[in-house]
């Protein structure tokens, strides 16, 4: 029989991982080969994010709130990496989707929470968004792209990341300025970004009820005024776009 098995297991994902679900906590650890994607989609509760060294992932999510007993983490493997998510279910009503949870919040009451603490190895990228929390990713090695709905979003990567919120602020630090364009934008919500000190960008920056401040200077061209303007950093080349409609923005020559 063994003799049977062994081609079969050879044929699995090299990818070695573990995972351990409670009644309210779960906990997955795991490999991905380098530049793999990491995602994880969530309706309600936070995202914290730290790079580490080596290539061990580690998962953390913790639930609480209203049917929580009914919501199940989920990490669901793919071609490009893994997808962390919740799925919910309840008497006579369930979503397999991940991430697709906002029906129950109306049938069921308050949607529960769940609060992801990820250790992530810096050879691979980062996706994670939720609807109502915050996200922190720092000390990454990829790019990243990290949003929320309703709350603030923190990231800080040897690259860059795009960040985008409706209702918080963006604090983002990058180690590169390597990208062709990249977007910051929040609607309720200052915007923080620290560049390398030898950055060389175009700024694209507009706010309805906000302004501008740098530490770099800016050779304005084409629109400006106080809610709007382009400029260039240093030699220009590469599009960075800042926009938000109450709040100001604020760049900084980065300090790692």
């Amino acid at each position: 029989m063994r003799r049977h098995l062994l081609p079969i297991l050879l044929l699995l994902p090299a990818l070695a991982w573990a995972a351990t679900p409670g009644d309210n906590g779960f906990h997955w650890t795991g490999r991905l080969d380098p530049e793999k994607l990491v995602t994880v989609r969530s309706i309600s509760g936070s995202i914290e994010v730290t790079g580490v060294d080596g290539e061990q992932i580690d998962i953390t999510a913790s639930k609480s709130g209203p049917h929580a007993d009914h919501m199940q983490v989920q990490v669901i493997p793919s071609d490009e990496g893994i997808l962390v998510c919740e799925t919910y279910r309840y008497q006579g009503d369930s979503s397999d989707t991940c991430g697709h949870g906002g029906s129950h919040s109306h049938s069921h009451g308050s949607t529960p929470q769940v609060a992801y603490t990820i250790r992530l190895p810096r050879n691979l990228r980062l996706a994670a968004g939720t609807v109502n929390g915050s996200v922190s990713a720092r000390a990454l090695g990829r790019y990243a792209e990290v949003s929320s709905v309703n709350g603030s979003v923190e990231i800080a990567t040897a690259k860059w990341a795009k960040a985008t919120s409706v209702n918080g602020s963006i604090r983002a630090q990058f180690g590169e300025t390597r990208w062709d364009t990249l977007k910051l934008s929040t609607v309720n919500g200052g915007i923080h970004v620290a560049l390398p000190g030898d950055a060389n960008t175009d700024v694209h920056f507009s706010s309805v009820n906000g302004h501008l401040d740098s530490d770099f200077p800016i050779t304005t061209q084409g629109r400006m005024g106080r809610h709007s303007f382009e400029g260039k950093i240093g030699s220009g080349g590469r599009d960075l776009e800042l926009s938000t409609v109450n709040g100001s923005v604020e760049l900084q020559k980065a300090t790692m």
